[in-house]
């Protein structure tokens, strides 16, 4: 085989898929990034809190700790999937479960 035969083949090749996803143009959505994530997602740095979705007297404790709209958080520390997120909020330092920290979504 000589290359120009390996580059038309490539080319009909890409050219094929091509078509197929134009006219399925319906069928894929653009994901667009909203600018917010899970707490237990995040790395170290600055956040902004937005919202948590927990039952009511866990809201109110965090409520209490200063976990309000708007509230700027930096995040000292996330150890992975089971274990603790490290962040200070206001003047003092928080430790979270990882189970916890998934139900509290923060804006980059």
């Amino acid at each position: 085989m000589n290359l120009k035969f390996i580059v038309k083949l490539i080319y009909k090749k890409y050219c094929y898929v091509g078509n197929i996803l134009r006219k399925n143009k319906k069928r894929y959505r653009k994901i667009e990034y909203s600018g917010t994530i899970k707490l237990s997602d995040a790395i170290p740095g600055k956040y902004k809190f937005v919202s948590m979705h927990c039952d009511r007297i866990f809201v109110h404790k965090l409520l209490e700790i200063g976990f309000i709209n708007d509230e700027e958080i930096f995040i000292i520390y996330n150890t992975g999937l089971n274990g603790n997120v490290i962040l200070k909020i206001k003047e003092s330092k928080i430790a979270l479960s990882n189970k916890i920290a998934k139900k509290i979504i923060i804006k980059c």
